[in-house]
């Protein structure tokens, strides 16, 4: 009896196996979980979608269910940023996702809705059948140091309200965020019939990102050129040491407290 040949076409069948149940598991990772991988594998927690309006030095509620922002970092931490530890180390590669569905593509829109890409598209003078193509630049990294922070607040006067929101136990407040340098969309497939570019259109569904510079020089793209978030960590401040004040006009002294990684904690959205 002929064992070998037997053997070798299990051994075959197994690996043919294995292969095919990888590229179905690759096949359906949906568009942009790749990217949120990698930010995982060096430590970020993934921003449901690019966002701009806060930063390193910002109080959350660790309960993302509230969907505010307590505070800005220049509100309690006014000159903060000067301690920041701002890394030009690529933290990942740039990653196009190309021929996404638009009525699919929350995630990669900074507002986290389908309607500013489907303006977006419109503005180019495509129709609801539109593709789009996804590429985001460099990935660096802007960082806190809690040693950092607690030599800035050791023995510093802050406010009675931000005073309050340090010492809550369900806040907390983040030390570190991964921003890409630029996002670009470009748009292929049908027009409309009278479809052309429209720069006043471009604009206008542009204002709908917040304050951001853009690039337009390629037909059918749009390059958002000013840095946005898609990653962070938060710490939440426990042991917290307040002094104070002797009369109710005075201002608190925060003296001591200790940082420890929130795994808890949710960006509002």
């Amino acid at each position: 009896m002929n064992i070998r040949p037997l053997s070798l076409m299990r051994r075959t069948s197994a690996f043919c196996f294995v292969l095919l149940a990888t590229v179905l598991l690759l096949a359906s990772t949906p568009y942009g979980k790749q990217y949120d991988n990698l930010l995982k594998q060096q430590g970020y927690t993934p921003l449901k979608h690019p966002r701009s309006n806060f930063g390193v030095g910002t109080i959350i509620p660790i309960d993302s269910k509230k969907n505010i922002f307590l505070a800005a970092q220049t509100e309690c931490f006014p000159d903060l940023d000067k301690n920041f530890q701002i890394s030009n180390t690529k933290l990942i590669d740039s990653q196009d996702y190309k021929n996404l569905k638009i009525d699919a593509s929350g995630s990669y829109s900074p507002t986290g809705g389908t309607s500013f890409l489907s303006k977006l598209a419109a503005a180019f003078g495509f129709n609801s059948s539109a593709k789009l193509d996804v590429q985001y630049g460099e990935t660096t990294a802007i960082d806190l140091t809690p040693v950092a922070l607690q030599e800035y607040l050791s023995g510093r006067h802050i406010t009675t309200a931000c005073a309050d929101r340090l010492r809550d136990p369900h806040n907390a407040v983040i030390f570190s965020m991964a921003k890409v340098t630029s996002m670009t969309y470009s748009f292929s497939g049908q027009k409309k019939v009278t479809g052309s570019a429209s720069a006043d259109a471009l604009k206008s569904t542009m204002s709908a990102a917040g304050d951001v510079e853009y690039d337009h020089n390629v037909d059918n793209s749009v390059k958002i050129t000013s840095p946005l978030y898609v990653g962070y960590n938060a710490y939440s401040l426990k042991d917290v040491q307040i002094t104070a004040p002797e009369s109710s006009a005075g201002i608190p002294t925060l003296n001591s407290f200790k940082a420890e990684k929130s795994t808890t904690a949710r960006l509002p959205e």
